[in-house]
Order: structure tokens, then sequence, then C-alpha cells
């Protein structure tokens, strides 16, 4: 997994986001194609993706086996990874 900007996948997730919304909210009007079926189908895939990116992106940073037994405390590991990277850090 290369370097990702943190506001990177964040535009990317809330593109994704947006793009589902409106399939969703077009195959509640109508039936939605079989092109747009597929779409709707990878879109889904790929925001998966993109959430498990973030999930081993916090896990590497917080050093914690919690987070992937499934410990939803999120604030708790981001508080911890946070403060860990700012004691390291040089001012």
């Amino acid at each position: 997994m290369g370097k990702k900007c943190k506001w990177c996948l964040q535009e990317k997730k809330i593109t994704l986001l947006n793009k589902l919304d409106e399939l969703d909210k077009k195959a509640e009007t109508s039936m939605l194609s079989e092109m747009e079926f597929n779409l709707k189908h990878v879109l889904n895939d790929r925001l998966a993706q993109l959430l498990r990116e973030e999930e081993l992106k916090w896990y590497q940073r917080a050093k914690v086996k919690d987070l992937l037994e499934g410990d939803a405390n999120t604030k708790y590991y981001h508080l911890l990874a946070n403060g860990r990277h700012q004691k390291t850090c040089i001012f």
C-alpha cells in the first residue's frame, strides 16, 4: 500500500458516496439498466476497499491489536495514534 494523502482518500470516498446515492435515488423511481447496476456494484466494491485502506492506515498508526479485532472505540485509537505521532515530532 503506497503512501496516500488523507484528503485524497476523503475526496474519493465522498465522490463514491455521492454517485452511489444518485444511483439509489434513481433505483427508487425506475429500474436501473444493466450498466448502472454493474456500476453500482463496482462503486460498492471500491468504497469497501477505501474503507479497508482507511482502517489499515489507522491500525498502522495506532499499532494496536484491538482495532483489527473489531473494537469500535475509534476516538480512542485516533487520539492514541495522533498522540504518538505528536510525541515523536521534532519541533
